[in-house]
């Protein structure tokens, strides 16, 4: 490491025996905690509602698409294979996981949307399925 001419560019370390904790400072602190724990709870909100997205979108793409009808039902286990190579780490793309992604989105799309011919782009997902934990 280099060492540093410029006393306010050194590492300074603390012991925390040093420093008087006031009820200022546990306050301060606490809304701090506080502020940082709402925001890791908006981002797993925010990450779960575009996960949600995600998977409602691929059910209306592989009902859509007639997937079974075009490919046969192994279709579904090619493309869970393809997920898993793809996205190892990944969770959740299963070939059960698939068949039930294409039924939660043909049980929650309403009459309208499946008698009306719209574009891809204008069907949105419901934003109640947004909050779900």
């Amino acid at each position: 490491m280099k060492a540093s001419n410029n006393k306010e560019e050194e590492t300074h370390f603390v012991k925390r025996d040093k420093f008087a904790i006031t009820a200022e400072y546990k306050q301060w602190f606490a809304d701090i905690k506080s502020r940082l724990r709402n925001s890791q709870i908006k981002a797993a909100i925010k990450v779960n509602s575009t996960l949600l997205e995600f998977y409602r979108n691929l059910g209306r793409n592989i009902v859509k698409m007639k997937a079974e009808q075009a490919w046969g039902s192994i279709v579904l286990q090619q493309l869970s294979f393809d997920f898993r190579d793809e996205f190892p780490d990944m969770k959740g793309l299963s070939y059960t996981n698939l068949r039930y992604v294409a039924q939660w989105f043909r049980f929650y799309t309403n009459d309208k949307e499946a008698i009306c011919q719209q574009l891809v782009g204008e069907l949105s997902m419901p934003q109640k399925f947004a909050l779900v934990p």
